[in-house]
């Protein structure tokens, strides 16, 4: 016989009954099946050692694809032609809102074109001449 502990409690008449409709005498076996159950988890140590295996081999994919991510970004940070196309949409912006611009335009522009948020945005500083806002939006007619 099992190291067992004999308990008084007092629990819902309601609730007690019902469980005697469902289990009948079990009761007690399903109580402890429950405890059990919130104690220690439903999952067995080896679906749980799987579980995290997946999630690493998905956190890993992820990180090998931040890296590749980083990798092009720095590429596209020092391709010139690049950073002057997207410098040209930043002066096309500059001259329709007369010589404004916002850093959300500043890193839309910047992620349409692959760019790194702070090159293109020290590019822009170099304009004369211009106001840089936090947000800039649109006046409305």
């Amino acid at each position: 016989m099992r190291n067992k502990k004999r308990i008084n409690t007092t629990f819902d008449n309601e609730l007690w009954d019902l469980l005697f409709i469902e289990f009948g005498s079990r009761r007690v076996e399903i109580l402890e099946e429950l405890a059990r159950a919130r104690l220690f988890g439903k999952q067995s140590i080896e679906e749980l050692e799987k579980e995290i295996e997946e999630d690493e081999a998905e956190l890993k994919a992820k990180k090998d694809r931040l890296n590749e991510m980083k990798r092009v970004r720095a590429m596209n940070d020092n391709n010139k032609a690049l950073v002057n196309k997207a410098m040209a949409t930043v002066r096309k912006i500059i001259y329709n809102q007369r010589q404004v611009i916002g850093l959300n335009q500043i890193e839309s522009i910047a992620r349409i074109n692959g760019l790194s948020f702070n090159v293109l945005k020290k590019e822009t500083q170099k304009i004369e001449d211009i106001q840089i806002t936090k947000i800039y939006e649109p006046p409305r007619n």
